[in-house]
C-alpha cells in the first residue's frame, strides 16, 4: 500500500513537471483517494496558515470559494467520464488528479499571501490557472488514453472561466486570513463626539479669516474639498491647487480648504457635507454676488451616480452629491462659478451643475474612471496634467484644459489604460465675463471608444 502511494505521488510530480508519465504509473485504491483528498486540503490550509504574519482567523468566504473550486473539479471529472462514455475510468481520473494536487498546493504556496489581491499580479493568477488547465488535460489523456476533443475543450473552457472569475475579483481561495493587532486597538483613532463638536468653531474661524469682496472690482474666491483620507493624494491635491490658484488669482486671503486627515482634527476642518455647505454659505455672504467668482475644487473617489466619497477613518459619512452641491450654491446666491471635480465618473455631475454662468471641468466623463488615486502621488493624473503642467503655465481655463486633456490622453495611451475622457462645459455668460475663447474640442459626455478600445 505504501509503495502504491509513493509511486502515485512520484507520478503526480512528473505530471505537473511536464515529464512523461503513463497510466501504468498510477495505482487505484479507495484509501488512497480518501487520504490524498483530505491530505491535500490539510496541506493547502497549512501552507495558507504559515504564510500569514499576524494573528490568523478562518476566512469563511475563502473556505466557501475553495469548496466551490473542489465541487467544480469533481463535476468536471464526472462530465468528462460522461462525455467519454467511460465511467469505469472515473476512479483512475480522480487518482491521477489527486496524485498531482499536493504538488499544485506547494506551487501555489510559492506566491506571496496577497499576490492575488494585487491588480498588477492579476495576470499571474490567470497564467497559473491556465497551467492548471494544461495539467487537467494531461490527466484526461492519462485516464482515457485518447479523450475526445469535446471533453478536452469542456475542461479547458471551464478552467479558463475559473481563471477569469478569480482574476476579475483578484481573489484566490484562502482558508485563513490575517489582521494586524495594531490596526484593532481598543481606543478608536477618532474621538467622534469631540471631532464633530468642534467643527463649527473650526469652520467659523476659517470664514472669519477670509477677506470680503473688494469694492468696484471682481474678486476670485476659492473653496477646496479633499473628501477621502484613504489616500493622501486628495489632501495634497487640494493644498497644491489652493496655492496655485492663489498665485494666479490672488485667492490667498479669500479661500477655505477642507480635507480629512486624522492627525489634524484639532486644527483643520474636515471635509464633510455640512462643512461644505457652511463654507459655501459663508463665502457667499462675503462675496459680491454680481461680480465675484467662486472657484470650487472637489477631489475624492467618485461614483457614476453623481456622488463623491467622504471618508475619515471608520466614520460613516454622507456622500457629496451633485444635487446637494447645486442646492448649496443656489442657496448662497453665488452667481459666477468655476467648478473642478477630480474623481472617477466626475462627468456625472455636469447635468445638475451646468448653466450659462458656470464653467465645469471634470477629470473623467460620466462613464469613465480617472487615475492616480494613490498615496504615493502628490497629485492625481488629472491634477498633475491640469494644475501642475497646464494651468501653471497658462491661466486661461479653456486652453489649459485642452492641453491637460491631450497630456492625459498620451499618458493613458503609454500606460495602456482606458481613456478617462476629461470633460469641460462653458456657459455663455461666464465665457464673456472671463474673456475665454469658445470651445473648439469635442466634449460630448457619452464619448465613443477609441480605435484601441474597440
Amino acid at each position: 500500500m505504501l509503495n502504491l502511494w509513493i509511486n502515485n505521488f512520484r507520478a503526480g510530480l512528473r505530471l505537473i513537471l511536464g515529464l512523461p508519465v503513463a497510466r501504468q504509473h498510477f495505482g487505484v485504491s479507495l484509501p488512497f483517494l480518501v487520504v490524498a483528498f483530505v491530505g491535500s486540503l490539510a496541506l493547502f490550509a497549512g501552507l495558507d496558515y504559515l504564510q500569514l504574519d499576524h494573528v490568523r482567523f478562518q476566512d469563511i468566504r475563502g473556505t466557501a470559494l475553495l469548496g466551490t473550486f473542489i465541487a467544480v473539479g469533481l463535476l468536471l471529472a464526472v462530465i468528462s467520464a460522461h462525455l467519454e462514455n467511460d465511467y469505469p475510468q472515473l476512479p483512475v481520473l480522480l487518482t491521477v488528479a489527486l496524485s498531482a494536487l499536493p504538488w499544485m498546493a506547494l506551487l501555489v504556496s510559492l506566491f506571496p499571501y496577497d499576490w492575488a489581491q494585487s491588480h498588477s499580479a492579476g495576470w499571474l493568477l490567470v497564467l497559473l490557472l491556465v497551467y492548471a488547465a494544461f495539467i487537467a488535460v494531461r490527466c484526461l489523456r492519462i485516464a482515457f488514453y485518447r479523450p475526445g476533443r469535446l471533453t478536452q475543450a469542456a475542461v479547458v473552457v471551464a478552467m479558463l472561466c475559473v481563471a477569469v472569475f478569480s482574476w476579475r475579483g483578484y481573489y484566490f481561495p484562502s482558508v485563513f486570513d490575517a489582521y494586524n493587532p495594531d490596526e484593532y486597538s481598543q481606543e478608536p483613532a477618532v474621538d467622534v463626539e469631540h471631532t464633530f463638536y468642534q467643527q463649527q468653531r473650526l469652520v467659523e474661524e476659517r470664514l472669519e479669516s477670509v477677506q470680503p469682496s473688494s469694492p468696484d472690482q471682481s474678486d476670485f474666491f476659492f473653496l477646496g474639498f479633499g473628501g477621502s483620507d484613504r489616500q493622501t493624494v486628495f489632501e495634497s491635491e487640494t493644498l497644491y491647487a489652493s496655492q496655485l490658484i492663489d498665485s494666479l488669482y490672488g485667492t490667498g486671503e479669500r479661500s477655505v480648504v477642507l480635507y480629512n486627515n486624522v492627525d489634524k482634527l484639532d486644527r483643520q476642518p474636515i471635509a464633510n457635507t455640512y462643512n461644505l455647505s457652511r463654507a459655501i454659505e459663508g463665502l457667499g455672504a462675503l462675496m459680491d454676488i454680481d461680480q465675484d467668482v467662486l472657484i470650487v475644487l472637489l477631489t475624492s473617489h467618485g461614483d457614476d451616480d453623481a456622488t463623491l466619497a467622504v471618508e475619515l477613518e471608520s466614520l460613516d459619512m454622507k456622500v457629496v452629491s451633485a444635487g446637494s452641491l447645486k442646492v448649496a450654491l443656489d442657496d448662497a446666491h453665488i452667481k459666477w462659478r468655476i467648478i473642478i471635480i477630480s474623481a472617477c465618473y466626475s462627468g456625472s455631475f455636469i447635468d445638475a451643475l451646468e448653466d450659462e454662468n458656470t464653467l465645469i471641468i471634470t477629470a473623467a466623463s460620466a462613464e469613465r474612471n480617472s487615475f492616480g488615486c494613490s498615496s504615493e502621488r502628490e497629485l492625481t493624473v488629472f491634477g498633475e496634467a491640469f494644475f501642475k503642467n497646464a494651468l501653471r503655465a497658462d491661466s486661461n481655463w479653456v486652453s489649459a484644459f485642452e492641453e491637460a486633456r491631450e497630456l492625459i490622453s498620451s499618458w493613458e495611451a503609454e500606460a495602456d489604460l482606458p481613456r478617462s475622457n476629461p470633460q469641460i462645459r462653458l456657459g455663455s455668460e461666464i465665457q464673456r465675463k472671463l474673456g475665454l475663447p469658445p470651445l473648439d474640442i469635442e466634449t460630448a459626455e457619452h464619448d465613443s471608444p477609441s480605435e484601441s478600445e474597440r
